[in-house]
């Protein structure tokens, strides 16, 4: 009788366990996350075809491999390799991923058994008078004592399987960041080559207004013009000195953002990079008519101021004099590396989720389907062993007994099961948050994708239009130069249209510079990754101990 009645109690102890297991939340899979958020099957804008490349990515291109892989250039590889290196924020991520990491360890040593050794030694001395006896007392005792919470429920499995998708999280942290960072760089390295050129071309359109305004001084002293006309010019003149200083200012700014992103103690170091020549590239037809404007901006330089109405022979004179001037560069030579934009082949849903912020809301929403479960398992008996060894090692009367004893208690609460049933609760709604969470991610992350498409694509028809702009001021600026060589245009209607021909450089070249941040903004849509890797794989490649936690 006494042994059936064991007998069933295991038997409902054991269903009582199965039902505890059976009934805890499952983590969320890629393929879960696809059923529980509907995301769409194709995107809604596609790169131009005309601006994709042949080249076939790598999945093994780390975050900066893969940038370069993009657009090739080497001063940006120098930045980010300093960035990548010293930036604190990384840092940070670095140190939270070793905390972690030993988060994780702890709550897997939290299941092992307990076992503590204790040591104590006792002296005394006493005169006993009632019973006339003197009892002097010395005595070293050992202790061997072991506690185990046996795990039946799953309550420190589930808190140690939530710690692990901790850890997961701030991998995919470490990630995000690194791409945010490579981002930024690229960005502000190409808007502070963006400025400085600007900033070159706005100092050549001071210097001809500046002369501009010289001609009509000297022929308003003449009574040839107007002094409207001078107005006008000094007006043009204040407008470009103060977008002068103003590119100026956005490009010191600049300089100290990238300062900032690298953590560089030694200004120079950047200098140094931004300084760095480019690399030569093929000449084009926009870079022959650049060189075909900086020479005859020498030339207009060495030339003395003229009258229009200036005798033929003066006038041959003066062309004469244009012919022996040597032409050197008095423009920035802008040598822009051209962005190879990859196919964008895959599905939006294997897009998204290779993405690493997508990866940390799945983690992070795991972590908090796992503490749920672990907060249930609380709900029910906690079962506990024990024991214990002691012998007294040493004493004034010989070596005592061995004693030992084997301890176990079964747990349920009882009052305080409402404020652990509040508590599971509370922990429910933290789990549909940490879903909201991510379908918000997901959403933000589609969204970004296709606006970046829009962006490359937008980015290019601007610079087809501009370069197209470009093209016309220059045929407008050759027929200028021609008519003012043979004395039939005056020197400041020659730098007028001078200054319109390096307007539309300017705006040409802004374009190039829009398409390079278009391109950057792609990478950071794409998550870094040119081509999709499986996220096991992942992981692994980010830290090798995960390997044995996933184990588990």
């Amino acid at each position: 009788m006494i042994v059936r009645s064991r007998l069933i109690g295991c038997a409902s102890i054991g269903c009582i366990c199965m039902l505890a297991l059976l009934s805890c939340s499952k983590p969320y899979t890629e393929e879960r996350v696809l059923e529980s958020i509907s995301l769409p099957t194709t995107f809604s804008k596609k790169v131009d075809s005309r601006l994709e490349s042949t080249f076939t990515p790598s999945s093994t291109l780390d975050f900066a491999q893969s940038l370069l892989t993009l657009i090739d250039d080497e001063s940006l590889q120098a930045l980010l390799e300093i960035a990548l290196a010293n930036n604190t924020n990384l840092l940070t991520l670095t140190s939270q991923i070793a905390q972690a990491r030993e988060a994780l360890g702890l709550a897997s040593a939290n299941m092992l058994p307990k076992l503590s050794i204790n040591m104590g030694y006792n002296y005394s001395s006493g005169n006993y008078n009632r019973y006339q006896i003197n009892i002097n007392q010395n005595t070293l005792n050992g202790n061997l004592s072991l506690s185990w919470e046996l795990d039946l429920f799953g309550k420190l499995n589930m808190l140690r399987k939530s710690k692990k998708y901790d850890y997961l999280a701030t991998l995919s942290n470490l990630s995000v960041a690194q791409v945010s960072l490579i981002g930024e760089v690229a960005s502000d390295y190409y808007a502070y080559m963006r400025l400085r050129n600007a900033a070159l071309i706005q100092a050549q359109i001071v210097q001809n207004h500046s002369k501009i305004l010289a001609t009509l001084r000297d022929k308003h002293e003449l009574g040839l013009v107007d002094i409207s006309a001078i107005n006008d010019t000094l007006a043009a003149l204040s407008q470009a000195q103060s977008t002068h200083s103003s590119l100026l200012l956005e490009q010191e700014q600049m300089k100290n953002a990238l300062i900032i992103l690298l953590n560089l103690s030694d200004p120079q170091i950047l200098a140094q990079i931004l300084e760095r020549p480019q690399p030569a590239q093929a000449p084009t037809h926009h870079a022959a008519a650049r060189k075909s404007l900086e020479s005859n901006a020498t030339s207009l330089q060495s030339r003395p101021l003229e009258s229009t109405f200036s005798n033929n022979v003066e006038k041959s004179q003066s062309i004469a004099s244009l012919e022996k001037v040597d032409s050197s560069s008095t423009l920035p030579s802008l040598t822009l590396p051209s962005p190879r934009l990859p196919a964008i082949d895959a599905l939006p849903r294997e897009i998204l989720l290779s993405r690493d912020d997508v990866r940390a809301s799945i983690a992070s929403l795991n972590a908090q389907v796992m503490l749920k479960n672990s907060k249930k398992a609380a709900l029910f008996p906690t079962l506990n062993l024990g024991g214990s060894l002691g012998q007294i090692l040493f004493s004034s009367r010989g070596v005592g007994d061995l004693i030992w004893n084997i301890t176990g208690s079964l747990a349920s609460p009882l009052i305080n099961r409402s404020a652990l049933t509040k508590d599971y609760k509370i922990q429910k709604e933290s789990v549909k948050q940490a879903l909201y969470a991510l379908e918000s991610t997901l959403r933000t992350a589609l969204g970004e994708i296709e606006n970046a498409i829009t962006q490359v694509n937008t980015a290019q028809s601007s610079l087809q239009a501009k370069e197209q702009m470009l093209s016309t001021s220059q045929e407008v600026w050759l027929v200028a130069q021609s008519r003012y060589e043979l004395g039939l245009l005056d020197e400041a209607s020659y730098l007028t249209s001078y200054n319109a021909l390096l307007s539309a450089q300017s705006s040409t070249d802004e374009a190039k510079f829009a398409q390079l941040a278009a391109a950057i903004m792609l990478y950071k849509a794409l998550g870094g990754r040119l081509a999709l890797q499986e996220s096991s794989a992942h992981n692994a490649a980010q830290d090798p101990h995960l390997e044995s936690t996933q184990k588990g």
